[in-house]
């Protein structure tokens, strides 16, 4: 699946690692996302909430677990199943040393 089809408001993604939420967070900040608040995808991960089964929705702003989207009938894609393309990856190499 590519990046952009995971930006739908009943498609989240796990990430099982602080890097995978690191990288996809600074992919969805180059591509103008944020968080439901307004802030930044740069300023916080909040990976450490919920660890390996934290999920993103990009498309709403919104983190929780796994198990909390799985219960409320979210498709729950995993980092390792997005096909990012070499320009989404540079980006994050150039923004802080982070790559996949």
């Amino acid at each position: 699946m590519k990046f952009s089809d995971t930006i739908n408001d009943n498609i989240v993604i796990n990430c099982v690692t602080l890097q995978d939420a690191q990288i996809l967070l600074i992919i969805a900040h180059k591509k103008g996302l944020k968080w439901e608040s307004g802030d930044s995808y740069n300023n916080k991960n909040l990976y450490h909430i919920y660890k390996e089964e934290t999920c993103y929705n990009l498309s709403s702003g919104l983190y929780s677990s796994r198990h909390f989207y799985i219960n409320n009938g979210m498709t729950v894609i995993n980092f390792d199943d997005i096909e990012f393309t070499d320009e989404e990856l540079s980006s994050c190499i150039k923004h802080d040393g982070v790559s996949k």
